[in-house]
């Protein structure tokens, strides 16, 4: 998209306050590679997808998603076959478990 179109959006502000609301440092780094759609019908279904979650937001509060941790790092180090120390370990364990606690809410 153009960076004029993009600067009289003031996207950049809007994207800054998104990764305020971020609850990971991966959730962040997507917030920062976010673009604007240029196609009318990804658009249109994206505002739908919006629309649900915040039907679900409404109805069941926010989903639990603390103890996120970005454990990519660790999970090359396990790809590679080396030994995971005691902190990897337990990133890798909260992460699991606030995913459990995800799946639950849906």
């Amino acid at each position: 998209m153009d960076s004029r179109v993009l600067g009289t959006l003031a996207y950049d502000k809007i994207i800054q306050r998104l990764q305020q609301h971020a609850v990971s440092a991966t959730a962040q780094e997507v917030a920062l590679q976010l673009q604007p759609f240029t196609d009318f019908q990804r658009a249109v279904e994206a505002l739908r997808e919006t629309d649900q979650a915040r039907l679900v937001m409404r109805l069941k509060g926010l989903p639990p998603l603390n103890g996120i941790k970005d454990i990519r790092p660790v999970l090359k180090r396990a790809r590679i076959g080396a030994v995971l120390g005691p902190e990897q370990l337990l990133a890798a364990a909260d992460t699991l478990r606030a995913g459990r606690g995800v799946k639950a809410f849906i």
